[in-house]
């Protein structure tokens, strides 16, 4: 069962920033909502700019792999030159 947990947060999954910062949103709103006296505009604006971050990251990542697949696509387009 140990290695089982020690697996778990040596995933990737926990080492990824958009996923804390999905916790961490969920977890505010929970805390806030149920919790405590803040009004909901507060907490949903947070909620949003937590979202907004994420998606801020997630393009961020997207662009990357375009990169990625695009010099990969290059690179393979070089190596068909060379055979014919």
């Amino acid at each position: 069962m140990n290695a089982f947990f020690t697996a778990l947060f040596a995933s990737k999954l926990f080492q990824n920033p958009k996923f804390w910062l999905a916790f961490i949103g969920v977890l505010q709103s929970i805390l806030l909502h149920y919790f405590t006296s803040v009004p909901e505009s507060i907490w949903l604006s947070i909620d949003a700019l937590i979202g907004v971050v994420i998606a801020s990251l997630t393009a961020t990542d997207l662009v990357v792999a375009i990169r990625m697949l695009n010099k990969r696509m290059e690179e393979v387009q070089m190596q068909l030159r060379l055979i014919k």
